[in-house]
């Protein structure tokens, strides 16, 4: 059986599981205080629950039980968690304290910590697990990448005045695209850990979201000022298409397929559907109240995008095949993100 978790943000602290056959909830785990981030262990066993608050922790839930079994201590005011592909650590980046731990997850304890100087805040790991990079923003902008063997810092990309906002990476982990507030997206080699191309982006980054093919061929980028999405070719580095979609395009998945990217429209609450073979909008599905950071997810076999909508508490569920609503679950109160498990 599969199921999909729903972090509700808040300060009772509640993630809602969804019965992904019936779209029904099956239960509402407790966890700490403001969950924000959701990640399973590739063979899903565990669901680490970043807690957005201070103090700050990890919830780590069995999924067999659906029940909480450890709570990691972490820095205050987290704002990202990944875990290496092989499932053995968790990275943690703490906005306050300017670091990120590392917890290994089979003893739900934290091994190491990372000064990360200038809030880190998101985290990405490479496909075959050897770095962590992370972007940070303040007085100097910069990318850190970590070895995740040693846990020690390998390399950091400075970058003066230009504010990082998101970033990924191709699938066969030999490129990471990085999007800034002044219209650019930095294209990183990542064995060299080098920029070795700019590529200027009209519009401003607002709230961006970004996405890769599975394919790797092109790098989706958002642009909330001027409501479109941006195609970089990843051969040619160029940009090969702009499709209008909505207002405030904020987060965004492409199915497994590779065939249909969704992006949620933040300001008017809908879901663009882009044909990722002609690169335009062939319809436009309006949802509930999305928010900011709008929580998007695919499912494993491409049949279902949920989408939490915050500011209604409840998750609409679009069947990708007719791009339509055919159910709205109903969550707890400010549902944030929503993750799939991945077995």
């Amino acid at each position: 059986m599969s199921f999909a978790y729903v972090a509700n943000l808040g300060r009772q602290g509640t993630v809602s599981v969804i019965d992904t056959k019936s779209h029904s909830v099956i239960t509402t785990v407790s966890v700490g205080a403001d969950p924000r981030v959701i990640q399973f262990t590739p063979d899903g066993k565990l669901a680490y629950v970043m807690n957005d608050t201070s103090p700050g922790s990890v919830s780590i839930i069995d999924t067999k039980t659906h029940s909480v079994i450890a709570t990691a201590l972490v820095g205050d005011n987290s704002s990202d968690l990944q875990i290496t592909p092989d499932g053995k650590f968790a990275y943690v980046a703490s906005v306050m304290e300017e670091f990120v731990c590392v917890i290994d997850t089979k003893t739900h304890s934290v091994i190491a910590t990372v000064d990360i100087v200038n809030t880190p805040i998101v985290l990405l790991i490479t496909p075959d697990g050897s770095v962590a990079y992370i972007l940070s923003t303040r007085t100097q902008q910069r990318l850190t990448a970590i070895d995740t063997k040693t846990h020690n810092i390998i390399a950091t990309n400075f970058i003066m005045g230009d504010s990082l906002n998101n970033m990924v990476i191709t699938p066969n982990g030999k490129l990471l695209y990085v999007a800034t507030e002044r219209r650019n997206v930095m294209v990183i080699d990542t064995k060299t850990q080098s920029v070795i191309t700019t590529i200027g982006i009209g519009g401003q980054f607002v709230n961006i979201g970004m996405v890769v093919a599975p394919d790797g061929k092109f790098v989706y980028v958002g642009s909330g000022v001027d409501r479109t999405v941006s195609v970089i070719d990843t051969k040619s580095q160029n940009i090969i298409a702009t499709i209008g979609v909505g207002e405030r395009p904020d987060n965004m998945v492409i199915t497994p397929d590779g065939k249909f990217l969704y992006v949620a429209n933040v300001s008017d609450n809908t879901i663009s559907v882009i044909d990722t073979k002609t690169h335009s909008v062939i319809v436009t599905i309006p949802v509930n109240d999305i928010g900011n950071d709008a929580g998007i997810a695919i499912s494993l076999d491409g049949k279902f995008l949920y989408v939490a909508n915050i500011g209604s508490g409840n998750v609409s569920v679009i069947d990708t095949k007719t791009h339509s609503v055919i159910a709205t679950v109903t969550v707890g109160i400010n549902p944030v993100s929503v993750v799939f498990s991945p077995v």
